[in-house]
């Protein structure tokens, strides 16, 4: 790992406790902007920093500001379908309990700094598992067809 690398590195870990803190952080003078993008969007974070930046009064750029714009667009979407999946199941009085992303985004300083795609969930069919037919996903996971014998 060379050093510059290592540095971004702990750049970024500061400015992820600021965000989640609003812990004091002294950032490096010299530190590349555009490197600290690239890290931060490898690691799916970038949402976050861009907001702890723009705190800590940086001027973040454009791929900084639409990640963050993306994150919030994708936070609403998340928060209609996971409504309209609650209200489905509550409807039908199937028992469910949300877990991860959907719970503990509202831990978050903002709930779309955290930027998961998708809902975790279990929830209770009431079929023992010995009666249960295969669900179809759709076209890519066909249902099996019952054999002639």
């Amino acid at each position: 790992m060379r050093k510059g690398e290592r540095m971004e590195k702990e750049i970024l870990i500061d400015i992820l406790r600021y965000a989640l803190t609003q812990s004091s952080v002294v950032l490096p003078e010299n530190f590349n902007i555009e490197n600290l993008y690239k890290l931060s969007k490898k690691h799916d974070v970038q949402s976050m920093v861009s907001i702890a930046l723009q705190n800590l009064e940086y001027d973040v750029g454009e791929k900084f500001k639409k990640s963050e714009i993306l994150a919030f667009y994708t936070s609403e979407q998340q928060r209609f379908e996971l409504n309209a999946f609650s209200k489905l199941l509550n409807e039908y009085k199937i028992p469910f309990i949300l877990l991860k992303g959907a719970v503990i985004n509202k831990y978050y300083p903002q709930d779309y700094m955290r930027t998961s795609r998708d809902i975790d969930d279990w929830w209770w069919s009431g079929i023992p598992a010995h009666n249960r037919r295969p669900r179809c996903a759709g076209p890519q996971y066909p249902c099996p067809r019952a054999s002639a014998a």
